[in-house]
């Protein structure tokens, strides 16, 4: 494998700063902010208000004063990027620098992003792990939902028009010397590029134990659930060896949004700090507020 390219497919829109309101009945807005400074409540971030063509009210977008979120490649890209970082047994990346950026402010993330990740893989070569976010307007008047590009790989566009194979929403390439695979946004359907190509390949093996759906009817509780209740073996995402270290690794792409285009992160992981642009680790870790200190 030489290379991943992972994208997905919602965008921010218009993100309009509201002022402060008095907080909503039914929201809970101190454990809502946790452990981060205390700010009055607003309705641009909590809860999400907005229509698709002017996503005023996405709160992930947001960053300052709290930081709300950390934008859709923390959002859709923490089930995007899994299958990939999964799959392929990564951990850190050595760096991670931002190709492209359009929005950016001293409020938001930015509306458009293209990173590229450096993984060590040991003896393998480096693993260029490329993320896409953010759709872009056909032309400054244009509205409606036909009026947004979505921002992707050219190499789907290029196999798509190739080999008549279309890739709704988002998903993942994943680039080898001998062809290429495709997956869906939560690592669905995997299949070899051309579709001829993936007839002909083998069934592969179970690697990795399937989730019992007994506990709830969504994968995505049940093993935890399981774990919580009956003890045993961990999560297939248990916090200290995978989904943690996963989490960390992909949010090495605000901090490179952060530095701005062009400014490759250095990264060491097991310190969890910034080497080459030190007022970056000043983002990595935050002090709690009274009551929420771990």
């Amino acid at each position: 494998m030489t290379e991943v390219h992972s994208w997905q497919d919602q965008r921010y829109g218009t993100r309009v700063r509201l002022p402060s309101a008095p907080v909503p009945p039914g929201v809970h807005w101190d454990e809502w902010l946790g452990p981060t400074p205390k700010v009055p409540y607003r309705p641009d971030v909590c809860p999400s208000v907005g229509g698709q063509d002017d996503n005023t009210g996405v709160g992930r977008g947001w960053y300052q004063l709290k930081p709300y979120g950390t934008g859709l490649l923390a959002c859709v890209g923490a089930h995007v990027c899994d299958p990939p970082h999964w799959a392929l047994q990564l951990k850190y990346p050595s760096s991670c620098v931002c190709l492209e950026q359009e929005g950016y402010d001293e409020d938001c993330w930015g509306s458009i992003h293209r990173l590229l990740y450096e993984f060590p893989r040991p003896g393998l070569p480096t693993l260029k792990f490329y993320w896409y976010d953010g759709y872009r307007r056909k032309a400054p008047d244009a509205k409606g939902p036909d009026a947004w590009t979505l921002i992707r790989p050219r190499l789907a566009d290029e196999l798509q028009e190739k080999y008549g194979r279309k890739f709704e929403g988002g998903g993942t390439l994943f680039v080898g010397e001998k062809g290429i695979m495709f997956c869906d946004i939560f690592g669905g359907g995997p299949r070899i590029v051309p579709e001829e190509k993936h007839r002909d390949f083998p069934v592969p093996a179970v690697k990795y134990p399937r989730v019992d759906k007994k506990h709830s009817p969504f994968q995505i509780h049940s093993d935890f659930l399981r774990a919580c209740r009956e003890g045993g073996a961990p999560p297939s995402s248990n916090f200290p060896d995978v989904s943690g270290p996963y989490i960390e690794a992909l949010l090495v792409g605000n901090l490179a949004m952060r530095a701005g285009v062009g400014k490759k992160v250095e990264w060491d992981g097991v310190n969890m700090k910034c080497t080459n642009i030190p007022e970056l680790n000043q983002y990595v870790r935050c002090e709690c507020r009274p009551g929420w200190s771990v």
